[in-house]
């Protein structure tokens, strides 16, 4: 796997539908079949280049109480679009 497919993952996961939060490492690595350590390399490449944002995620946890995680979310190039959701 390369950066462009974790560029693709991001890509995919930041849909409107979705609020386009982007995606926490476990997600990353189910959805790309990357390791941690490589997800998390080719993540920070991307946050230096500037491909990839931090964002924060409001989730419920198993107990119910809510928390704030961390995800990382795809950048678009200036004049291009994050792509619409399906219907």
């Amino acid at each position: 796997m390369t950066e462009n497919a974790l560029l693709e993952a991001l890509r995919k996961a930041q849909t409107p539908k979705s609020g386009g939060e982007g995606l926490r490492v476990e997600e990353i690595c189910r959805a790309t079949g990357l390791g941690e350590s490589k997800a998390r390399r080719l993540i920070w490449e991307g946050l230096q280049s500037g491909t990839i944002r931090r964002t924060e995620r409001r989730i419920e946890r198993l107990d119910g109480r809510p928390a704030v995680v961390v995800g990382y979310a795809f950048v678009p190039k200036k004049g291009t679009t994050v792509p619409k959701a399906r219907t």
